[in-house]
């Protein structure tokens, strides 16, 4: 048999009617309804004034708010939060402070509960975290230029069904977008020319990171592909986060997350107007859109694209025959050494994937250039 359900509501009208009946004293009802004399007369008081209905609950709310946030100021949040509907409370308040002195304007905490009780926010799902293995400490930008983030927003169709590669890299410092290029494919050629473009606009920087993926990195030896040679013949070092985790390069999967919000959704018509649109939302991400952390902009120590590529001592003349000479030198290496012990032990003694050893590019000796052993 299931539990009978008690209202309050009822509780109460049947403790008001028990009391005008006057079979027992107000402290003896109101033990055994389980409330204090002091309840108790208020709610007969209420129903000897207003009957039934003064038994309802009243609304708590302060006849003055002293503190609550003015209707112009709301207004004004309304209108900006409608502009750029994907701004949060900190961006929405650092635009609303530009207008003038900044007094009066909410705290972001106060645009936030404004946002939800107007339900332009929408709960997020929460997700558990579990540690996850790491390949080693990355590197910390450390001012402009220092360090640039690359990598392709996932792809999509434009609406005449041709496909969509953008192509994007951001100073990871002052989270600058340097460029963000619709591309019909992730060929090393096509890469390559939006690179060339951007090193003679921004210069070198010393790093760039990237995943593990094609054109940047590839399943070869020490994870080098054509164009992080490139990189290297150019003075500037490649680096690799762990695959499988886009939360090492963060704030540039962040920005992916703002750019398929404002520039993606709907898709263009053609590839001109999404390159288009993807030139607007770059210039208003960053020179108009606040951000967190304000640095200036991606221009800090500069450094030159050289008219003619350094060759890498005693590796040929293109990066297609570094990558030729480095695959002949690990196969003829892994016919040599037979069956790995690290097979047999049930250890693997390879060099992690993705790590770039001196030995593929300079004069220390590693896994990738050891002579043959002899038989």
């Amino acid at each position: 048999m299931a539990w009978r359900p008690v209202l309050p509501m009822d509780e109460r009208v049947k403790f008001a009617l028990e009391v005008e009946r006057g079979e027992r004293s107000v402290a003896e009802i109101c033990r055994i309804y389980g409330v204090s004399r002091k309840t108790g007369y208020k709610w007969i008081v209420r129903y000897r004034a207003g009957g039934i209905e003064g038994l309802r609950e009243r609304s708590r709310r302060p006849l003055r708010s002293p503190r609550k946030t003015e209707d112009e100021w709301e207004r004004r949040v309304v209108y900006e939060r409608l502009k750029h509907p994907r701004w949060g409370p900190r961006k929405l308040r650092s635009l609303l402070m530009r207008g003038g002195n900044g007094e009066g304007v909410p705290a972001a905490s106060t645009i936030g509960g404004l946002l939800k009780r107007l339900g332009f926010v929408r709960a997020r799902r929460r997700r558990g975290h579990w540690p996850q293995p790491t390949r080693g400490p990355l590197t910390e930008a450390a001012y402009p230029n220092h360090m640039w983030a690359v990598d392709y927003k996932g792809w999509f169709r434009t609406r005449d069904g041709k496909r969509c590669e953008p192509l994007t890299v951001s100073d990871v410092y002052s989270r600058y977008v340097l460029g963000v290029q619709a591309l019909h494919d992730q060929s090393h050629e096509s890469a390559k020319e939006v690179f060339e473009k951007l090193f003679k606009k921004y210069g070198l920087p010393e790093i760039i990171r990237s995943d593990c993926g094609s054109p940047f990195a590839s399943s070869g030896v020490g994870g080098l592909s054509r164009l992080s040679i490139w990189w290297i013949q150019l003075g500037i070092r490649p680096e690799l986060i762990a695959p499988g985790h886009p939360e090492q390069n963060g704030v540039h999967e962040r920005m992916h997350l703002t750019m398929k919000a404002e520039a993606c959704q709907p898709p263009a018509s053609a590839h001109e107007g999404q390159q288009h649109r993807f030139n607007r939302w770059r210039k208003e991400y960053n020179e108009e859109r606040p951000h967190e952390v304000e640095s200036g902009g991606a221009r800090g120590k500069r450094r030159h694209l050289p008219g003619e590529i350094p060759i890498l001592r005693g590796m040929g003349k293109s990066a297609e025959a570094i990558v030729a000479k480095m695959s002949v030198e690990r196969r003829t290496e892994r016919r040599a050494e037979g069956p790995r012990s690290g097979a047999i032990e049930g250890t693997d003694t390879r060099p992690e994937r993705g790590q770039i050893t001196r030995g593929a590019v300079g004069k220390t000796t590693s896994s990738a250039t050891r002579k043959p052993a002899a038989r």
